[in-house]
């Protein structure tokens, strides 16, 4: 919804983007069976939205580029992420232009 509403965007992003930075680094670190509630970042569901909120976190919020290459380092290192993201030649183009591997 953040990303269709630019006011929303712009007003709650930061909220919005930590604890999803949290949840996803919490779920990267988890055993393969996943963390303690069973869910493992493979199975984490909305992917293109995800990698469309922390591409446009990275694009529009230079303090926070960092952290969203850091999730987007890890999301891009689990294989269905990956596929998410090679898939949409929007979202690899940009990704591109976020940050370096």
């Amino acid at each position: 919804e953040a990303i269709a509403q630019p006011a929303r965007f712009q007003n709650d992003c930061e909220d919005i983007f930590q604890p999803l930075r949290r949840t996803i680094l919490r779920l990267h670190r988890a055993p393969p069976a996943g963390d303690a509630s069973g869910l493992t970042l493979a199975e984490v569901p909305g992917k293109a939205e995800v990698w469309h909120f922390v591409l446009l976190v990275a694009a529009q919020r230079p303090f926070l580029q960092l952290q969203a290459a850091e999730v987007g380092r890890v999301l891009e290192a689990c294989e269905p992420w990956a596929v998410e993201l090679y898939s949409s030649p929007d979202l690899h183009g940009r990704r591109l232009q976020m940050w370096e591997d």
